[in-house]
């Protein structure tokens, strides 16, 4: 499980989308989200970008002050539209640890 200091920004969050263990081309993929879950189970949305041209499958959202702004295990999701599919990717956990 990723590990990352309370209140870091510039973190690329990044999800690979798969389908059968396949990486799926999300070149022409649309209304790209992230979704996360924070230790106190708000769950805030962030508009998520490719990580290179889409044909890796890799979905991004790089944070900013105030985004990991708890200690503890957060959940990360993100949502697509690709052709006449809508839908989430499987939850990621990851902590946040807490500064001195």
């Amino acid at each position: 499980m990723a590990r990352l200091q309370k209140n870091a920004i510039g973190v690329e969050l990044i999800l690979t989308v798969k389908e059968n263990g396949a990486v799926v081309n999300l070149a022409a993929a649309s209304a790209m989200k992230m979704f996360l879950d924070k230790p106190d189970n708000t769950v805030v949305e962030k508009t998520a970008v490719h990580k290179t041209d889409g044909t890796d499958g890799k979905l991004m959202y790089v944070t900013i002050a105030g985004d990991l702004s708890q200690g503890g295990i957060w959940q990360r999701q993100a949502e697509f539209t690709l052709g006449g599919f809508t839908g989430r990717t499987a939850k990621v956990s990851f902590v946040v640890d807490d500064n001195l």
